[in-house]
């Protein structure tokens, strides 16, 4: 046999091979609710391993990914919901500090410094709001962890 015959056929089997080995390891595509509920997973995951002042910019790719599965999409509501007004906390608080650290906070009148005060007590009602909704999104994960082996 010639050995560019032989190179040929070792080529073709290590090609099938690989191709068995990609079909194994990626079930998640022979199911696109699956693959749906991975990405959700990971964006969630991504959202709450972040530290604070990193949590905004995340917002927007869990709101980004997209969904078709029922349970797939009500993880990622129930998690949006979570989401959402922790952000909005986050980012109010963050102006209030940058506000109030302006070399000009030490002039600010008393209807401003109320507006202030006023503000971080928004931000603490919405930090529980994002609080209280994060027990749904943990019930939602889990239903979909368990529904799909991750």
């Amino acid at each position: 046999m010639s050995p560019t015959r032989v190179a040929s056929g070792l080529l073709a089997r290590a090609l099938l091979a690989c191709g068995l080995l990609v079909a194994a390891a990626t079930p998640a595509c022979a199911d696109p609710a699956k693959a749906e509920a991975a990405s959700v997973l990971a964006a969630v995951d991504r959202f709450r391993r972040a530290e604070y002042p990193g949590k905004p910019a995340l917002l927007a790719p869990l709101e980004a990914v997209v969904c078709n599965d029922a349970a797939v999409c009500a993880a990622k509501e129930a998690c949006v919901a979570h989401a959402q007004p922790l952000v909005q906390a986050i980012t109010m608080k963050s102006d209030v500090e940058r506000r109030l650290g302006d070399a000009d906070a030490a002039g600010m009148d008393l209807e401003t410094r109320a507006a202030m005060l006023a503000k971080l007590d928004e931000a603490s009602h919405l930090l529980d709001k994002g609080r209280a909704a994060q027990g749904a999104c943990d019930q939602k994960t889990l239903e979909l962890k368990m529904k799909y082996r991750f």
